[in-house]
């Protein structure tokens, strides 16, 4: 199937003769009314100007009337035929009313009264020229209108005027006759040009809104691709670290240990590449709700440095942070999650030279402006680096370059914030990457700590928080079972492992879990929350003297939009696979945590 949209595009055969008709059959409608009040002003002036023909003149008038009248119920009865049968009335009426004004020069022409031949002369004139608009949408109508009269009037000034006057006047309506023929063939051609140019454009609007269904309905696809191959992904990918990390704090030798390393780190790759692939599915999702506060923005500038820091100083690049004092009103993780995409995209393209990570004030705006002098992006390819999967320095499509979605995930983590992205580069030169902000808030001369920081949790403390905490794991993969299985026990817990609904339940009869830890999407259309509820259900029904809500953590690979904004809607902790034993540990803190305080 052809997905190009024609600018011409061929019409359906007879689309041009229905509209035609269409416009005809509106015409009819004011020629009917022109004619008939035409007809009274002809008998009113014919009775003023030949008072001997007064009577002929309103019999005249009573026989076109009555002939009108039979043409609007002949019409009426016919109005649900086909435009074929109403196109053969039109042209009977059209015929009628021309013969009824045949008549008046045969009837009434007088040629020693030269003031009402210069009437007719006149009324006929007009006739002629108001019935090119009205009738030249169908020619055969207008000759049938205009030509007999005028030939009938024409024919009696030759023949029976008598005197050079005459012969003046009927040449002149000749050549009138002629030019009003001309004139409605142009404007024929005018009314034929603009219905199929309108037709045209109406079928430009609906191949347009099919494509637009089309294209609609393929990023549905690619967004439940992307949904379907992350989750079947994540869940080898999540096994694969948690029987990474629970190796490492085993007894290894140098060996061994330089080959986990090696393997924690090609999961780590695979993890961030998955990790972009969700992030893009939660943006096109829109579950990403900025979460404003006042927030230092050098507090994100220095964690930054913490991060990428490390990673410049192996590629011999030089990473600097400018010293800020600026506050704002913002979202720190969603700031984050953009500045860490520009650095990284930085970091990746540089190759001599470094990275500079700076804020500057702008009148009512902040810039958090990322520096670098890798390869530069030509003027026109600026907006070509936001669309997703493109990436200019990598055609050979190294997978150790990303997916190519930094950029576009960037950009639309700061639509969510209303905020944008600014580009400027020299080819061979740098670029320079600016996230702008409106500047909420004052600048602060003195540092003081912000009381809604969350500060990292140590690792040895939780280990102590989870000794001999029961967790109940539900997943319906057994890798992701014995991973779990084998990390969670490595930190102190009593660990209980189900498939599903039934095992969990069983579980729970045996032993009241302290948390919960559950998968999202399980064999049989059962999902976390199902879990969840029918769990916290089973507790409340074997402890009824306890006011107790099960904390409880889901842990999903599904990136679908739906998905998500569903997950997000139960009463737990979401997390997203591949998950890091340290995020692990952390969300069970936290859920503990949380439980305790309530």
């Amino acid at each position: 199937m052809s997905t190009a949209i024609s600018a011409t595009p061929r019409l359906p055969p007879g689309s041009v003769r229905k509209a035609l008709h269409a416009h005809a059959a509106l015409s009819i409608n004011w020629l009917t009314g022109c004619n008939w009040v035409t007809m009274m002003l002809m008998s009113l002036t014919i009775s003023l100007m030949l008072p001997s023909q007064q009577n002929l003149a309103w019999q005249w008038a009573t026989a076109g009337s009555a002939y009108t009248l039979i043409f609007l119920l002949v019409r009426h009865h016919n109005a649900a035929a086909s435009y074929q049968v109403l196109e053969r009335i039109y042209a009977l009426s059209v015929c009628g009313f021309s013969l009824l004004w045949v008549a008046i020069p045969v009837l009434f022409f007088d040629p020693e009264n030269f003031a009402f031949s210069m009437f007719m002369l006149t009324i006929f004139g007009g006739l002629a020229a108001a019935s090119v608009p009205i009738l030249s949408a169908s020619l055969p109508l207008y000759w049938l209108w205009i030509t007999p009269p005028f030939l009938a009037q024409i024919s009696l000034y030759w023949l029976r005027g008598g005197g050079p006057y005459y012969w003046g006047i009927g040449f002149g309506m000749m050549i009138l006759l002629i030019s009003q023929l001309v004139f409605a063939r142009n404007h024929h051609k005018s009314i034929i040009a603009s219905i199929r140019l309108g037709l045209q454009n109406t079928l430009l609007v609906q191949q347009l809104e099919e494509k637009t269904a089309l294209a609609v309905s393929a990023n549905m696809a690619k967004t439940r691709f992307l949904a379907a191959a992350s989750h079947d992904l994540r869940q080898p990918v999540y096994a694969l670290s948690l029987f990474l990390d629970a190796l490492a704090s085993s007894d290894l030798n140098t060996r061994q240990v330089t080959m986990v390393q090696h393997a924690s780190a090609a999961n780590l790759a695979a993890s961030e590449m998955l990790q972009t692939l969700l992030d893009f599915s939660r943006i096109e999702a829109g579950v990403l709700n900025p979460q404003q506060r006042r927030m230092d923005l050098m507090s994100i500038l220095n964690k930054l440095g913490e991060e990428f820091g490390p990673q410049a100083y192996k590629k011999k690049l030089l990473y600097r942070t400018r010293s800020s004092d600026i506050w704002i009103e913002s979202d720190p993780q969603l700031i984050a999650l953009v500045l860490r995409n520009l650095v990284n995209n930085a970091l990746r393209y540089t190759q001599s030279g470094g990275v500079l990570v700076a804020a500057r004030r702008r009148q009512q705006h902040v810039m958090l402006q990322v520096w670098d002098t890798g390869i530069g992006i030509p003027i026109d390819k600026h907006q070509e680096i936001f669309r997703e999967f493109h990436q200019l320095g990598n055609v050979e499509r190294d997978h150790r370059k990303g997916l190519g979605m930094g950029l576009a995930i960037a950009e639309g983590l700061a639509r969510s914030m209303g905020a944008s992205i600014e580009v400027a580069s020299r080819p061979g030169k740098g670029s320079v990457f600016s996230l702008v902000l409106p500047l909420q808030g004052m600048r602060k001369t003195e540092r003081h700590a912000n009381p809604d920081d969350q500060a990292c949790v140590d690792t040895e403390p939780d280990c102590l928080l989870l000794q001999g905490i029961a967790v109940l794991v539900v997943d319906d993969d057994e890798a992701v079972r014995a991973g779990l299985h084998a990390v969670l026990q490595s930190w102190g817990c009593h660990v209980s492992l189900a498939e599903g609904m039934q095992d969990a339940l069983a579980k729970t009869a045996e032993k009241l879990p302290d948390v919960l830890l559950t998968d999202y999407r399980l064999r049989g259309g059962v999902t976390g929350g199902d879990i969840i509820r029918a769990v916290r259900q089973a507790i409340s029904h074997n402890t009824p003297d306890k006011k107790l809500v099960l904390p409880a953590i889901i842990v999903t690979g599904d990136t679908h939009p739906e998905r998500l904004r569903e997950a997000q809607g139960h009463a737990a902790l979401l997390l997203h696979k591949p998950l890091a034993a340290g995020a692990l540990k952390a969300a069970l803190v936290q859920a503990l945590a949380s439980d305790a305080s309530a």
